[in-house]
C-alpha cells in the first residue's frame, strides 16, 4: 500500500521525491516536538480544488493520484504535482504522461484553473483481476461545472459528482480520461464500436445491452443478435 503521509511508522518505508542531491531527509517520529510536513504548504483558496484518486484491488491500496487547478499551478511540474514510489513487485498506481520532465509521469497532476480540461491517465494494475477507482466530491468546490471519468476501451461514461467510484477488470492497458467543464456529456463522443456486458446478467426479465457506434460512422444500420443458454 502507498499513501501521502507525515509520519515514518515503525517497520514501515517512506519514499521522497527530490530534484536534486539531498544531505540529509527530517520525518516525524514518536516522542518527536516539532515536524516539518513533507505535504505542500501552498493553500487552496476559491477556485482551487483537489481530487485525490484512490487505486484498488485486492488487498492493495494507492492513493498517491490525483487531480486539480490551482492558480499559482501550471501543466508543468510544480508543487502541487506528486509521483509514483518506485515500483515493487507487480505495478498499482496512476500515471499522467509528462514526458517534458525526468520522472516522464506524474502520479497527481494538479493544473493552471481553466474553464475546461481533459485528463489523460493509465490505470496500472495486475491484468485480469478487478479493480477500483474510488474519489469523494462531496467537499469539492465546483459550482457550474462537471466532472466526468471515461474509461476509453470501454466507452463508459462516469458522471465523478454523482458517483464516488468506478470499477473494471484491469487489462494490459487501462486507459482513462477525466474531463472538467460544462455540458461534457453531450459533447463526449463514441470513438469506436463498443458492446457491453448484459446488466443484470442472467436474467428472467429485462435486462440492458449498451453498445456504442463511433460517431465517425455517421447514421449506420444496426444489426443486433440476443443468443440465449440454449443457443436459441
Amino acid at each position: 500500500t502507498y499513501t501521502n503521509a507525515n509520519e515514518l511508522l515503525s517497520l514501515g518505508g517512506a519514499f521522497v521525491f527530490a530534484n536534486e542531491a539531498v544531505n540529509n531527509v527530517k520525518f516525524s517520529f514518536q516522542g518527536q516536538t516539532n515536524t516539518v510536513n513533507r505535504i505542500s504548504s501552498v493553500s487552496f483558496s476559491d477556485g482551487d480544488w483537489l481530487l485525490p484518486i484512490t487505486l484498488k484491488q485486492g488487498q492493495r491500496v494507492n492513493d498517491i493520484g490525483g487531480v486539480g487547478m490551482h492558480k499559482q499551478s501550471n501543466t508543468l511540474f510544480d508543487e502541487l504535482d506528486d509521483f509514483n514510489p518506485p515500483g515493487i513487485g507487480s505495478p498499482l498506481h496512476l500515471s499522467f504522461q509528462h514526458p517534458e520532465h525526468f520522472m516522464q509521469v506524474f502520479a497527481r497532476d494538479v493544473v493552471s484553473t481553466a474553464n475546461t480540461y481533459t485528463w489523460e491517465f493509465t490505470a496500472h494494475t495486475q491484468e485480469g483481476v478487478t479493480a477500483e477507482l474510488t474519489w469523494n466530491t462531496s467537499l469539492l468546490a465546483i459550482p457550474g461545472k462537471q466532472l466526468f471519468l471515461l474509461d476509453v476501451n470501454k466507452q463508459e461514461l462516469v458522471n465523478m459528482t454523482q458517483e464516488n467510484n468506478y470499477t473494471f477488470l484491469a487489462e494490459k492497458n487501462n486507459s482513462f480520461r477525466i474531463y472538467y467543464g460544462t455540458d461534457i456529456e453531450k459533447n463526449i463522443l463514441p470513438e469506436k464500436i463498443f458492446l457491453s456486458a448484459l446488466t443484470p446478467n442472467p436474467t428472467h426479465g429485462c435486462t440492458r445491452i449498451q453498445f456504442t457506434l463511433p460517431d465517425k460512422l455517421g447514421q449506420a444500420h444496426v444489426s443486433l443478435e440476443v443468443i440465449d443458454m440454449m443457443w436459441r
